[in-house]
């Protein structure tokens, strides 16, 4: 048995032999079929379908988009303000008592129901009045500040009584104050602690 040499080179062979026949001719008309633009019908196909998939999120997209500038424009809730906290030391352990400016920057009144800080054993929400040439003072369960409102809590008014006050509690020295909304809303600040002549 004999094997008769060609002349052909074996990669030439083999491209021939996956390689339709039609592909490889140099003839100009075969190679302009086989590069033939898509059908027609083809291409209407597959606008239609793309048309039809950004219709039907249309609607979604739209809502999404609303969703996101809705929020974005939605002003954020502003949260009472505390400012200028003091507390006038008296001697002997005696209560002391704590001033601020409370300011309410939101749309809707708040009520302040409370206070504490750990330099006291228990802080009271107080009211001086002068009612027939003299002074008394009550204990208020809260004190509301309507929106867009600052209340003083000041000597001779509204106050803050800090009973049984801790003795590292000195003039010159400064100390948390925590007030307590009736919301559950929570604002601490901190205090300068001052000496009974305010100073």
């Amino acid at each position: 048995m004999s094997f008769r040499q060609t002349a052909e080179p074996l990669p030439a062979m083999l491209l021939r032999a996956v390689v339709p026949a039609r592909w490889m001719s140099h003839d100009k008309s075969t190679r302009r079929e086989t590069q033939r633009e898509p059908d027609a019908s083809v291409l209407a196909r597959e606008r239609s379908i793309f048309f039809r998939f950004v219709n039907s999120n249309t609607l979604h997209f739209a809502g999404i988009a609303a969703l996101i500038l809705l929020i974005l424009a939605t002003p954020a809730k502003a949260a009472p303000t505390l400012s200028n906290g003091w507390i006038r030391w008296l001697p002997a352990g005696l209560p002391a008592a704590g001033y601020f400016d409370l300011h309410n920057g939101g749309e809707k009144t708040v009520s302040l129901t409370g206070a504490s800080s750990p330099a006291c054993g228990m802080v009271m929400l107080h009211k001086s009045e002068t009612a027939g040439g003299a002074m008394r003072m009550e204990d208020v369960s809260s004190v509301e500040v309507a929106p867009g409102a600052t209340l003083k809590f000041a000597p001779g008014g509204y106050h803050l009584m800090c009973m049984n006050p801790n003795p590292a509690l000195k003039p010159g020295g400064r100390t948390a104050v925590t007030l307590v909304f009736s919301d559950g809303t929570k604002l601490t600040g901190e205090f300068a602690v001052r000496n009974a002549a305010g100073e």
